[in-house]
């Protein structure tokens, strides 16, 4: 393969993967946002303690966490 063959066909593939990495980064974005809504604080109060624990689908791995404090 040329030099200018070579040139060519990234020409046309970097396009392509930057478009795919700015949607994996929207998508990425929205799950996070997604996952902040459920991970939302409780309201506290002297007289009841509150808490909760989020139960996966049996099977499911997810590669996002609950953001820290």
């Amino acid at each position: 393969m040329t030099e200018s063959a070579t040139v060519t066909a990234a020409a046309g593939y970097i396009p392509q993967a930057v478009e795919r990495a700015l949607r994996l980064d929207q998508r990425i974005s929205v799950a996070r946002q997604l996952q902040e809504a459920i991970f939302t604080d409780f309201p506290r109060t002297d007289r009841v303690e509150i808490t909760a624990q989020l139960a996966d689908r049996p099977g499911y791995q997810s590669s996002l966490r609950p953001p820290t404090a």
